[in-house]
């Protein structure tokens, strides 16, 4: 398993690559072009391309690395649920300690 780079914008690649994972551009045959529609958009594909979550053809056309783009869904999976899990033990602490009457 590679490391995954942390370059600063997650959510903009996190986008960028939705969009094209969307489109179907999950393999080099597949790519498409991709045209940033705004600065966090911009940024948001030099930092997928940078992580490699993003791959930019010969042709100037861009596609997801799918086995990536899983990774990454997972791990916001995982983040959401352990969001939820503190939420749910601080409120059953509270109520424990008498806060809910």
């Amino acid at each position: 398993m590679d490391a995954m780079v942390y370059t600063g914008n997650e959510g903009g690649k996190c986008r960028v690559a939705r969009r094209l994972f969307h489109r179907g551009a999950t393999s080099a045959w597949s790519a498409q072009e991709f045209e940033p529609r705004n600065r966090r958009e911009r940024s948001g594909l030099a930092s997928a391309l940078a992580s490699g979550l993003v791959v930019r053809t010969e042709a100037g056309t861009y596609f997801v690395d799918p086995d990536r783009y899983e990774r990454m869904r997972v791990r916001q999976r995982w983040a959401i649920t352990i969001g939820i899990a503190v939420v749910l033990v601080m409120m059953a602490v509270l109520f424990l300690l008498g806060e809910f009457n």
